[in-house]
């Protein structure tokens, strides 16, 4: 599915039918509230995590072991109290 066909192709605006359908409900105003390009360039993929855009194994592994680690460490607000 393309982002596009969460939209009214005649009003370019999104379609909140359509979103009721496939989204969250708790997400559908989240996205209601991002505008909409006036260009409407044809949906692409974007890896934010290399230069030129384009996933690569290595950069997939520095975010695992990097990104998504580092997460999982400072998620940890309290002390354990289950036993060792």
């Amino acid at each position: 599915m393309h982002v596009s066909s969460l939209m009214n192709s005649e009003s370019k605006e999104w379609d909140a039918r359509i979103l009721a359908q496939y989204v969250e409900q708790e997400d559908i105003q989240l996205i209601m509230s991002l505008a909409i390009s006036p260009t409407h360039h044809k949906d692409s993929f974007c890896w934010s995590y290399t230069k030129n855009g384009q996933y690569t194994v290595k950069s997939g592994y520095w975010v695992a072991t990097n990104i998504l680690n580092a997460e999982e460490e400072t998620e940890v607000t309290q002390p354990s109290i289950t036993e060792l």
